[in-house]
Formats: C-alpha cells, structure tokens, sequence
C-alpha cells in the first residue's frame, strides 16, 4: 500500500496493476495449494526404524529423571 501511495502521482494507473498483480498472485497461489501441494499417499511400514530405539532411549531417561 506504501508503495502504490508513493507511485500514484508518477504512474496513475499503479493502483490498477496492483490490483491485477495481487489478484493474479491470489489465483495461482490457490491453483498450486489445491493442484501441486497434496498430501502423500500413505503407505504402511513393517517398524518405524530407528526411531524406536530413539524413543525407548528417551523413555528410559525420562523413568530414572523422574
């Protein structure tokens, strides 16, 4: 908004391209949220790797802090 306050004496139709810009920038950015940006597919897992081991590490600390 500062710089279309700036610009409209230099370029009187900057408000306009603005409004166009942000109107243009508002529908591709939807497109690309509903079209590209999709959860994945899930598939499942035989374990969780050594993400298990992490978390019984973790658990065992928080038993002997506690």
């Amino acid at each position: 908004f500062g710089f279309i306050t700036i610009f409209v004496a230099a370029f009187p139709l900057a408000p306009l391209f603005a409004l166009l810009n942000n109107w243009v920038e508002v529908r591709l950015d939807a497109h690309k949220f509903v079209c590209e940006y999709r959860r994945p597919v899930a598939e499942r897992a035989q374990h969780i790797g050594v993400w298990f081991i992490i978390l019984e590490a973790l658990s065992h600390v928080s038993v002997i802090v506690n």
